[in-house]
């Protein structure tokens, strides 16, 4: 597989949107495109971990990501946790499906009667299966998995949105989003950090404080002035590596971003070694020709 870029083009890197600085001492070198965006962070890759990238579509064109879907997009931007429950099994559901269509020989993805006879025996086999007249067929399977395999295998790729049906807008205005980021701030992403709970009662009396300071009317229709998954939706919006980082240890942040497949751009350790495995199986099969 090669992979070329022209040097200024954009690019995605884990969904961040990037610069193609060029190829120098071995590295394509990548750059933040937004320079003001504090958590990306220039990157550096040998061709070997690029193809890699590549593969996974977690290094993908511009052209690539924006042909996702707005949920899609949204999807991968969001925290896990900010998923309700109904969400998450939703996904989990699927990722026996996409998992064992990803270990299948390319050849046989486009049987109908292989791919129908693999759903069945997932079915059996999962801990949470579909009901038999619910079943899914060939081409939703295919269409899951080829959303999650352009999402780079992230598991938000197989999120189903129920809460995006019908015509819903933002009902919270600029205002209230301002001093719920004001409270995230003081007590969510704090050197003591306090829960998502205590981070609601806290957004909900600075916006009671600022509408009565301002003469503002809160937001029509809300209970207790702010839904009780408000702080979910803008946290879910939010870098997840620093609010790790921040809230506990940088180890922790590494360990949960590498469970989800995403995170802070940067180096690859050990990516020397990867260049000197390449380097020792090219040398084989060389030999392997001679002799």
């Amino acid at each position: 597989m090669q992979v070329r870029f022209t040097k200024g083009g954009q690019v995605r890197l884990y969904g961040r949107p990037y610069l193609v600085d060029g190829y120098v001492d071995g590295y394509w070198h990548f750059s933040p495109q937004d320079p003001t965006d504090e958590y990306a962070r220039p990157a550096k890759f040998t061709p070997t971990v690029v193809r890699t990238l590549a593969r996974e579509m977690k290094l993908t064109s511009n052209a690539a990501y924006l042909a996702f879907s707005s949920n899609l997009r949204e999807a991968l931007t969001c925290d896990w946790g900010a998923f309700s429950t109904t969400e998450q099994m939703s996904a989990h559901k699927k990722y026996p499906f996409v998992k064992a269509i990803d270990e299948l020989e390319l050849v046989y993805r486009d049987k109908t009667k292989v791919v129908a006879d693999l759903i069945k025996s997932v079915n059996e086999k999962t801990t949470d299966p579909f009901d038999k007249d619910e079943l899914p067929e060939k081409r939703a399977v295919l269409r899951w998995y080829l959303r999650w395999v352009s999402a780079g295998r992230d598991i938000r790729a197989l999120v189903d949105f129920h809460n995006k049906k019908g015509n819903r807008k933002s009902r919270l205005k600029d205002w209230e989003l301002h001093e719920i980021n004001r409270a995230i701030g003081e007590t969510f992403n704090a050197e003591i950090r306090g829960s998502e709970t205590a981070t609601w009662r806290r957004a909900r009396n600075l916006i009671l404080l600022r509408a009565d300071r301002d003469g503002l009317t809160p937001t029509a229709g809300a209970k207790k002035v702010l839904g009780k998954n408000a702080i979910a939706r803008v946290l879910g919006k939010r870098d997840k590596y620093p609010l790790i980082a921040n809230r506990f240890t940088k180890w922790h942040a590494d360990m949960q971003i590498r469970n989800l497949g995403v995170g802070p751009s940067g180096d690859y350790s050990l990516d020397e070694c990867e260049v000197r495995a390449g380097s020792a199986n090219l040398n084989r099969s060389i030999s392997g020709i001679s002799a």
